[in-house]
């Protein structure tokens, strides 16, 4: 309420409190204000509650500091329209509690799974008819087969011109050569490409039988040897014949 020769101050539409004149804004509510519209009172005008011999303003002038703004909210600025601060946790809080209702609906959908999986009733297992095995008798064990052995024969005698093969040096050797040869003449016609070159044998009956015929002459030690001395028909033909001794006999022969 004014005093003596004070003038009201223009108060917030909203929140009825007193706030600067050129204000437009409420530094207390942040209101925007409307500035009042400007009424010239009638000439004849007079303070209904002050006496008119009271109605001085020289002679009661008004006292100084009678009228002081309350201090503003830390904050607030004149002019400066209101903006509401905004939480910085909402988005936030939202995404929790969308995280939440998720899982709760994902647990929701297997529990229903759950409760309508029923586990298959087991088949009637098939009765099991025993099997009876016949007992197999043992049979007598096998009796090993002893190794061939070679029968002794007499030492065979040479065809003409004391060889057993004349042409193994020569020609290629062939089945319709060896069909009448036994498994001994095979053996000594197989040497006799090595007796052709003066190989000393170390076995007793070859080397008796080659130093009966009058072609041979031993001159060279087997140890020493050289296979490079025979051509190649006649290595072709020691392994025809070692072939056939292998395919006809199971080995070569072997003196006792």
């Amino acid at each position: 309420m004014c005093g003596k020769g004070q003038v009201k101050p223009m108060q917030c539409t909203y929140c009825r409190r007193d706030i600067p004149d050129d204000a437009v804004w409420c530094p207390y509510c942040g209101a925007e204000q409307t500035p009042p519209e400007e009424t010239t009172p009638p000439d004849d005008w007079q303070d209904e509650n002050i006496p008119v011999d009271d109605w001085d303003d020289e002679a009661d002038p008004p006292p100084d500091n009678t009228w002081a703004d309350d201090p503003p909210v830390p904050g607030w600025e004149d002019d400066a329209p209101y903006a509401p601060t905004r939480d910085a946790d909402a988005p936030r809080s939202k995404a929790l509690l969308i995280a939440i209702f998720a899982a709760l609906g994902v647990a929701l959908i297997v529990l229903l799974i759950a409760l309508n999986v029923k586990p298959k009733p087991k088949a009637p297992a098939a009765a099991v008819t025993p099997v009876v095995t016949a007992t197999a008798q043992p049979s007598a064990a096998p009796t090993p087969s002893a190794a061939p052995t070679p029968t002794p024969t007499p030492t065979p005698k040479p065809a003409d011109g004391g060889y057993i093969l004349p042409d193994s040096a020569t020609r290629r050797l062939t089945q319709a050569d060896v069909a009448g040869l036994t498994w001994e003449q095979c053996c000594l016609a197989r040497n006799e490409i090595y007796a052709r070159h003066g190989r000393i044998f170390q076995t007793p009956q070859i080397a008796a039988y080659f130093a009966a015929q009058s072609w041979y002459h031993g001159t060279v030690p087997g140890a020493s040897f050289d296979n490079n001395m025979l051509s190649p028909i006649e290595h072709a033909n020691i392994d025809f014949l070692a072939g056939y001794e292998n395919a006809t006999w199971g080995h070569p022969y072997i003196y006792s």
